[in-house]
């Protein structure tokens, strides 16, 4: 029998262990019945299989798939509207009749079939507890009373199940985000110890994460002249909630295993979860960014120096027109300085000095 994925039921077999066992519970306390569970998958469109221990695989996989609604059946009817649905006698149940299901149960030898809804404790319908007899009758408060004790432990039995494969996904997703990320990403406890660190740290940093988990972040990247106040801003923002730079984008400078520093951007925030805070830190190594800041710093320099030992005039204007730069040579003739009029959007003019009255008049 092929179980939903998505349930986490191949990693969570206590889980089948308890479905079975309670419909072989209720078999053996109300004599003569035959117990199943069904689940609803997480569309809430159709029917997977939960348990059925003493029914067979040929009635059994008739359901599996079948669409939640009233017309596929008594447990597909349950799930869709639920509530319970009882039919007595399956043979002379007009709402199974026009579905093939009901040929079916009556060729594999049931008559009766009792479907109860499982509910999540938000309402969500999670599947349905079906007992079938082969003899047509309807449930007694004794039965409704095991009925009732089955479906809260099936609805903990499931749900746990459930938070459990969610769980496993989330932390697949995460693991998939940190190993992907062209990022450092490292995350700290509340005494600032590192619990991840990312592979695109172990690149930048030149730490295994083996080396580092456990280890205080001050002593790992920090320099060392900036580790004790890095520990009083952490004790005050645990102290006082005050974040002056928890949420907030700053540079500044890391030291790697082998020792050497280099430019770091850092963007810190506190993951929102209950318990003793944690924080991850998103780490970007700035030193080529850094070294084009200064390349062009140089360039703009050595452009300035130029213009300002040319013998010609020069000035330039903004697409809007407006003159934004002259040399000192055009500062230095009190006749040539540039006026609004003479932008042109963007040129950078070269102008000798006895052309300038043509251009005042022109």
């Amino acid at each position: 029998m092929r179980f939903p994925d998505w349930y986490g039921l191949r990693s969570q077999m206590d889980t089948l262990t308890i479905l079975d066992a309670l419909c072989q519970l209720v078999e053996r306390t109300a004599s003569g019945c035959y117990c199943s569970v069904v689940l609803v998958d997480p569309r809430g469109s159709c029917l997977e299989h939960g348990a059925a221990p003493s029914l067979p695989a040929s009635f059994t996989n008739s359901i599996i798939g079948q669409p939640v609604d009233v017309d596929s059946g008594p447990c597909a009817m349950a799930a869709y509207l639920n509530e319970q649905v009882i039919a007595a006698d399956i043979a002379s149940e007009t709402r199974c009749q026009p579905h093939e299901w009901c040929q079916i149960a009556l060729a594999h030898g049931l008559r009766a079939c009792w479907s109860t809804p499982i509910s999540s404790a938000a309402g969500k319908v999670l599947g349905a507890f079906v007992i079938y007899y082969d003899e047509s009758r309807i449930p007694t408060p004794q039965h409704q009373a095991l009925i009732d004790q089955f479906t809260h432990i099936a609805r903990i039995a499931i749900e746990r199940a459930q938070s459990d494969a969610a769980l496993k996904g989330s932390e697949v997703r995460k693991a998939a985000i940190l190993d992907s990320a062209l990022d450092c990403i490292v995350t700290i406890d509340h005494e600032g110890c590192i619990t991840e660190f990312n592979p695109a740290a172990e690149r930048t940093f030149g730490y295994r994460e083996d080396e580092v988990l456990g280890k205080r972040l001050a002593d790992v990247i920090i320099l060392a002249s900036l580790r004790e106040q890095h520990r009083q801003g952490l004790a005050r923002y645990l102290a006082t909630c005050e974040a002056r730079v928890i949420g907030k984008r700053v540079e500044m400078t890391a030291v790697r295993a082998d020792g050497s520093e280099f430019p770091i951007e850092l963007a810190i925030t506190r993951i929102p979860l209950d318990g003793p805070p944690s924080f991850t830190g998103f780490i970007r190594d700035i030193t080529e960014s850094k070294l084009a800041e200064e390349q062009l710093r140089e360039t703009d320099l050595n452009l300035r120096q130029m213009t300002e030992t040319i013998p010609e005039m020069l000035w330039s204007a903004t697409p809007e027109g407006v003159i934004d730069y002259c040399n000192a040579r055009v500062l230095d003739t009190p006749a040539s300085r540039p006026k609004k009029s003479w932008a042109t959007v963007g040129r950078i003019f070269f102008i000798q000095t006895t052309s300038i009255r043509q251009l005042e008049s022109g």
